[in-house]
């Protein structure tokens, strides 16, 4: 039954790759490349604290 409000929650696989593909459309693979290096260097340091 957990499963099944998970599913519901986020969505099939499908639902979730079609989010994650017009994610990349409209940002473009540069600009999450750069946001995901960001956003590594951020937990990076906020481990160190």
């Amino acid at each position: 039954m957990g499963t099944t409000i998970a599913m519901a929650t986020f969505g099939s696989p499908g639902q979730l790759f079609i989010i994650a593909l017009l994610v990349v459309l409209i940002f473009g693979t540069k600009k999450l490349r750069s946001l995901g290096s960001d956003l590594a260097e951020l937990l990076k340091t906020s481990k160190k604290r």
